[in-house]
C-alpha cells in the first residue's frame, strides 16, 4: 500500500515514530519557558502542563504512555517537543530528534503482525505511524 509523503518522523526513547502533516501544529524545546506545572493524580505519561498560545497543553511521555506501569522509573531527558493539533485540541509529545521525510523517498505503509500497528517503510528504515485520532481519545480516558 502505497503513502504519500507528508510526514514528520520523530524518535522518542529509542523508537522511531512517523505522523501525518496534518496533525503537526509546531516543535519547541524543553528549555523553552512557558507556563507550565504538575497538576496531582495526573497519568504517570503526563509530565507536565503547559500554557502555549492561550491553551493548555498536556506534555506526554510516549514511551510511558505505550508501555505503561512495566516501564523501570528511568527518567529520559528529551531536548524537543512536538505539539500535535487534532480536533481543535492540543498534546505535546516529547522527543529527541524530529526531521521531515524528504519527498523522493519511496514509502510504504504496512501492518506489523506482531504489534497489530500501522509501520511507515521508507528508505529501509521502519516507523510506528502515530494513530493521532486513537492516541487522543486513549489521553482522554486517561
Amino acid at each position: 500500500m502505497e503513502a504519500s509523503n507528508k510526514y514528520m518522523v520523530f524518535d522518542a526513547g529509542g523508537i522511531r515514530y512517523a505522523i501525518p502533516m496534518e496533525y503537526v501544529g509546531y516543535i519547541v524545546t524543553t528549555s523553552e519557558k512557558f507556563p507550565h506545572c504538575v497538576p496531582p493524580r495526573m497519568p504517570p505519561y503526563v509530565k507536565r502542563i503547559m500554557r502555549m498560545e492561550q491553551k493548555l497543553v498536556p506534555i506526554v511521555d510516549l514511551i510511558k504512555f505505550e508501555k505503561g506501569k512495566e516501564l523501570k522509573e528511568q527518567e529520559h531527558f528529551y531536548s524537543l517537543i512536538l505539539v500535535l493539533n487534532y480536533q481543535e485540541q492540543s498534546v505535546g509529545v516529547l522527543a529527541d530528534k524530529i526531521s521531515l521525510l524528504t519527498e523522493q523517498e519511496e514509502v510504504k505503509l504496512e501492518e506489523d503482525i506482531v504489534t497489530q500497528r500501522k509501520v511507515l517503510n521508507f528508505g529501509g528504515e521502519n516507523f510506528v505511524l502515530l494513530n493521532v485520532p486513537k492516541f487522543y481519545k486513549e489521553i482522554k480516558k486517561g
